[in-house]
């Protein structure tokens, strides 16, 4: 029998403390495994005598596939504090989960913060949806607030200021990828 071992093994793993799992001759190690494995600092170590065969999986044409489709699991992602100067109170986290480094042309990440705003400027193309809370972006022309469910597009070069009266949590997805320079 031919081992699988799949995201779900490694989270599993990493719950149990491990920090390797033994990979035999000949597994498949799915793509969504290698992503959590590295996300998780989980080291897929070949069995004895044996190797990891390194990604990306080959095509039903027999080519190696530069693309892969990657999932993240949202649901209690653990998010980073903002490395960018905003009022401490407001406790403005995010993730990004999607980047430059997955050969990707767009961003995406996990966005949240209480009570509060900031000013930003967009040096990049943006778009949102609400996933919790409300998401208040304001301009000089008025506010615009978004409700779970609720797409918000925002054009490079907007000045605004992004808030809420009491928790806002948002996918984000942005374009170029490589959105995090200037504040």
């Amino acid at each position: 029998m031919v081992q699988l071992i799949t995201a779900e093994d490694v989270r599993a793993a990493a719950r149990a403390g491990a920090r390797s799992i033994t990979v035999e001759e000949g597994a498949i190690v799915t793509p969504l495994a290698r992503d959590e494995a590295q996300e998780r600092e989980v080291t897929l170590t070949p069995a004895p005598g044996g190797r990891v065969a390194p990604g990306p999986p080959v095509t039903a044409d027999g080519t190696r596939s530069t693309r892969t489709i990657k999932r993240i699991e949202t649901r209690g992602l653990e998010l980073e504090a903002f490395p960018f100067p905003v009022p401490p109170a407001m406790d403005v986290r995010l993730r990004d989960v999607v980047t430059a480094a997955d050969g990707a042309p767009v961003a995406a990440g996990v966005m949240s913060f209480r009570e509060g705003s900031f000013p930003w400027e967009l040096t990049y193309d943006e778009v949102q949806f609400v996933l919790e809370g409300e998401l208040h972006l304001g301009t000089e022309d008025g506010t615009v607030v978004g409700r779970p469910g609720d797409v918000l597009y925002v054009p490079e070069g907007t000045k605004l200021t992004f808030g809420t009266p009491s928790w806002a949590r948002f996918l984000y997805v942005t374009y170029p990828a490589e959105w995090g320079g200037d504040a």
